[in-house]
């Protein structure tokens, strides 16, 4: 399991696990062999790097092949595209239900925040006055 494989990997090189997680888009994942493609916008050649941290994570030799062209196209999204694909597909049902609906309708120009983003009031409750 990928995201099995890049979590052990985090045990050991934290930085290669956040390039697997953001930038990996595996073709074939067998024990000892990956072949994947880097997503676009990766500039590093980190197929090395890559060996060496699930070599460290497993205790086994890996063999790392980077594919390009037609076999890169193959490629399952790297974790982070499918977490945003995720979020953005539950987002999407959210917007869908009626009650949601009916308040972006009663209040055009309305954005959703997390409840983190709101700022903290300074008796400790929180000032939403300028959110909608």
């Amino acid at each position: 399991d990928w995201s099995e494989l890049v979590h052990r990997v985090g045990r050991h090189h934290v930085l290669m696990e956040q390039v697997m997680r953001d930038w990996v888009r595996v073709v074939a994942l067998e024990p000892g062999l990956l072949r994947c493609a880097f997503a676009e916008g990766y500039s590093m050649h980190g197929a090395r790097e890559l060996s060496q941290a699930l070599e460290d994570a497993t205790g086994q030799e890996w063999t790392v092949e980077l594919v390009t062209g037609d076999a890169a196209s193959q490629a399952a999204p790297t974790l982070r595209e499918q977490a945003d694909a995720l979020k953005a597909a539950k987002d999407a049902e959210m917007r869908r239900a009626p009650l949601v609906e009916a308040a972006l309708t009663a209040f055009p120009g309305a954005e959703f925040v997390k409840d983190e983003e709101g700022a903290p009031h300074a008796r400790g409750g929180r000032n939403w006055r300028n959110r909608a």
